[in-house]
């Protein structure tokens, strides 16, 4: 049993007032700022992922990197010592970073030898 005698549905009134100046606030003037605030928020939401996939998300497939990597570092196809091989492993892995981060997935894909050119120079600045 409901607490309401009412036959039929009943609409309940909210009033809202305004704590600085003691008016009621129109619904309306809600519902408008909060649309305002929601459709702020979904584009800001979507500037940062593109933001964070274009700055942030520029990585090779992982069997590409370390592809990459494995052939830097056994190019000579010679036995290294063990630490000729650390040193060799950490010239290596700065010349592909700073190479991924110089070439896009797609241009390296197209050419080859713009990523080329990026890890040779990235090689000597290591």
């Amino acid at each position: 049993m409901s607490n309401c005698e009412c036959d039929g549905t009943t609409k309940i009134k909210t009033l809202h007032i305004c704590s600085k100046c003691n008016k009621p606030i129109k619904g309306w003037q809600l519902k408008k700022k909060l649309k305002y605030a929601g459709i702020i928020g979904v584009i800001g939401y979507g500037v940062g992922q593109a933001t964070e996939a274009v700055i942030f998300d520029n990585r090779y497939p992982m069997e590409v990197e370390f592809s990459l990597t494995d052939a830097c570092i056994n190019s000579s196809g010679r036995s290294l010592s063990s630490s000729q091989y650390q040193k060799k492993q950490t010239l290596c892995l700065c010349a592909v970073e700073g190479a991924i981060n110089d070439v896009s997935y797609a241009d390296f894909k197209s050419s080859k030898h713009l990523f080329d050119q990026s890890l040779r120079r990235n090689l000597n600045e290591c």
